[in-house]
Parts: C-alpha cells; sequence; structure tokens
C-alpha cells in the first residue's frame, strides 16, 4: 500500500544514515542529511494509484527550489509506460532527474537492506 511504500523508504532512508519522514510538507517521503539540514537532498513521490501527473508535477517543484534527488515509485508496467510519456513531454525539465522505482524493486532493496543492517549501521557511523 501507499503507507507501507512510504515506510519503507523512511527506514531504507534511516538504515543510510539520512534523516527520514514521511508526509513532509506537501511531499510523500523525504531524506535530509540530517534532522537540522535546511536541504531536501532526496525526495520521493509513492504513485500506487492516483494520478502520476500530480507525483511529478511535486517532484519538479522539489527539484527546482531544493535541487534533490528525484523519485517516484509505481505500482506496474503501465503506469511507467505512462511516467515515461509524460517525462519525455510535459515534464521534459527533470527527465534526467527522476528515478523510477517500481514497487517490487522497492521491496525487494528494503529486505535486503533490512538483512545487513547491521553491517549497514557500522558502514554508516
Amino acid at each position: 500500500t501507499h503507507r507501507e511504500a512510504q515506510a519503507m523508504l523512511v527506514e531504507i532512508g534511516e538504515l543510510l544514515g539520512h534523516f527520514a519522514a514521511s508526509e513532509f510538507e506537501h511531499f510523500d517521503v523525504i531524506w535530509r542529511d540530517s534532522a537540522s539540514a535546511p536541504r531536501l537532498s532526496h525526495v520521493f513521490e509513492v504513485q500506487i494509484s492516483g494520478s502520476v501527473d500530480s507525483a511529478l508535477t511535486r517532484l519538479k517543484q522539489a527539484y527546482d527550489t531544493q535541487r534533490s534527488q528525484l523519485f517516484l515509485v509505481i505500482a506496474d508496467e503501465r503506469d511507467q509506460r505512462f511516467a515515461d510519456k509524460r517525462l519525455s513531454g510535459s515534464f521534459h525539465e527533470i527527465l534526467e532527474r527522476v528515478t523510477i522505482i517500481g514497487i517490487g524493486e522497492l521491496q525487494r532493496l528494503y529486505e535486503s537492506l533490512k538483512t545487513e543492517q547491521n553491517l549497514l549501521q557500522k558502514l554508516t557511523r
């Protein structure tokens, strides 16, 4: 679900040594280098259902104001094709800046990082 994907992204961020939060302002998930850092280093929009255009609009805003790294989490191949089409058209300014992550990829990454949590904590100290 949307909330589960957000929770995974927050936990991944924390495992990698970032300050992470969900539902920050109007973004689904953000990462910062620290809790006091003013810049949003990473911005994630989770689009399991709903408007890909709205998610891309929020990501473009994050790039324009913060120069954040941008990520769009999508449910399936149909959403991937639609997002690719929109990025090559109306959102061409951020085409090279957005990384699209399938929900299955996110789950596999989360599980892999959780498995190696102890090592990651030692590496990110």
